[in-house]
Formats: structure tokens, sequence, C-alpha cells
């Protein structure tokens, strides 16, 4: 029960402060606050896979360029392959240069076929579009 509280509490926090966010982010110009931003690496790092995807989905949805370290490191690390898929789909959706690198490297050397096929056609739509420097 402890848990599934802090893990509300946790997540309305970080949402709140999405939302209502009082300074500029090196992210691309949306809003947000150092706290969101801690608060949504806490998320991707937690235990619990609810928060996790929440803060991985909202990571990506805002384009969150801090918050490409801990994703790149899900997508490697995490064994359920829903997680790794929402992480390369932040990842993608930032369009960080470190960030495709994880692609491009999931791509190449990842364990599960599904996440290798899918990691690849974001890496190539990402290269096509001529952002990449390859």
């Amino acid at each position: 029960m402890k848990t599934a509280t802090l893990t509300v509490v946790l997540l309305f926090t970080a949402l709140t402060q999405l939302s209502f966010a009082q300074k500029n982010s090196p992210s691309g110009g949306d809003m947000i606050t150092q706290q969101a931003v801690d608060n949504l690496i806490a998320g991707i790092n937690s235990n619990n896979e609810g928060l996790q995807k929440s803060s991985i989905y909202f990571a990506g949805l805002y384009k969150v360029k801090e918050t490409v370290a801990p994703l790149a490191k899900t997508l490697f690390e995490n064994e359920n392959d829903n997680i790794q898929l929402l992480a390369a789909l932040s990842l993608y959706q930032i369009q960080d240069k470190e960030g495709m690198n994880a692609l491009y490297k999931a791509a190449k050397f990842g364990d599960d076929s599904k996440v290798k096929n899918i990691c690849a056609a974001m890496y190539n739509s990402y290269v096509e579009s001529g952002e990449s420097e390859y």
C-alpha cells in the first residue's frame, strides 16, 4: 500500500510540475523545472513498471533531453521488451544525437529481434530525415 501511494504521489508531482513549470529547460523550449526532470529520471529508474512507463512516455512527449542517458540505459538493460520499445520511442521523439546513437547500437547489437528491428526503423527514419551526420 505504501508503494502504491508513493507511486501516485510521485506521478502526480511530475505531471503537475510538467504542466505548471516555471523556468526554461534546455529541452527545446518547453517549460519544465529541474525538480520535474529529477522526478522523471527517478520514475524512469523506478522498479514500479507503471511509474516507469509513464515517466518514459512523458520524457519523450516533452522532449526532455536530460533523460536521454537513463532512457538509453533502460533500452539496453531492461528485460521487458515493451519498456525497451517505449524507451526507444522516447529517444526517437527527443531527437538527441546521443539518443540516436543508442538506437543505432540497439539496432545493431540488441538481443531481442523485435526491439532491434524497430530501433533500426526509427534510426533509418532519422537518417533519411537529414538530421544525421552519417
